[in-house]
């Protein structure tokens, strides 16, 4: 597998692992069914949110630097789920989950549509895609099991034992990436506009909405069901 594409897969996987391997989690981290639902949908809406910015961001400096920082945002994350059980830090760390994530699966998507042309490309993404999403799958009886296996050991911090093959993923992910060339903004704009007319068509106003219509409503949606779930 070409090195480009790997490191999307990895990072893809990164990406969804890390989301949903919160989700067993999230009761025993706070005092209340609300709080629970504010932290589950925290993390749809910092998705959301982020992501204009991110594809803006690849535009200007490319999609390498976007996922590097990206996993800073994540392994952040992860950090501050493990390192306090307080409502508001647990949120913080949930915004940043929902931000670096989406950083991450953008990005990583990106890296696959700038270096290869058709058919290749469709089939790279396919792959990432593919073989990424199952860490949505894998995730939460991981953690589950992670922390009820914690704490029948008496492990002092159980959730960070849970966390902790999402830490080490995201670290594989990174080391992975170092393998990949950075490709110039210009070089990516004449792979891209050569063989995807619609790119030049339009402005930020109907950027914004087309990927706030087509993607960021779902994660509204969803935090919406979530809020009125738990609270």
């Amino acid at each position: 597998m070409d090195a480009a594409v790997l490191a999307a897969t990895l990072i893809t996987f990164a990406a969804c692992f890390s989301t949903s391997v919160y989700v067993p989690l999230a009761p025993f981290l706070v005092n209340s069914k609300s709080q629970v639902g504010w932290l589950l949908s925290a993390q749809g809406l910092a998705n959301c949110i982020a992501l204009v910015p991110t594809g803006r961001a690849v535009d200007r400096l490319g999609s390498k630097p976007v996922l590097e920082l990206g996993i800073i945002v994540l392994a952040s994350s992860l950090v501050l789920s493990t390192v306090s059980e307080g409502f508001c830090v647990q949120l913080l760390g949930r915004l940043c989950t929902g931000a670096g994530a989406g950083m991450l699966f953008n990005s990583a998507m990106a890296m696959v549509m700038e270096r290869y042309q058709e058919p290749l490309r469709s089939e790279y993404l396919g792959t990432s895609l593919g073989l990424g999403t199952v860490g949505n799958l894998v995730g939460p009886p991981l953690a589950g099991y992670a922390f009820t296996l914690s704490g029948e050991l008496d492990f002092p911090c159980p959730e960070g034992l849970a966390f902790l093959p999402a830490a080490l993923i995201l670290g594989l992910a990174s080391w992975t990436l170092r393998g990949v060339p950075h490709l110039s903004p210009q070089a990516m704009q004449d792979s891209l506009l050569d063989h995807s007319p619609r790119a030049t068509q339009g402005g930020l106003v109907s950027e914004f909405l087309g990927v706030y219509m087509s993607v960021g409503v779902k994660s509204w949606v969803i935090a919406a069901e979530l809020a009125c779930l738990f609270c």
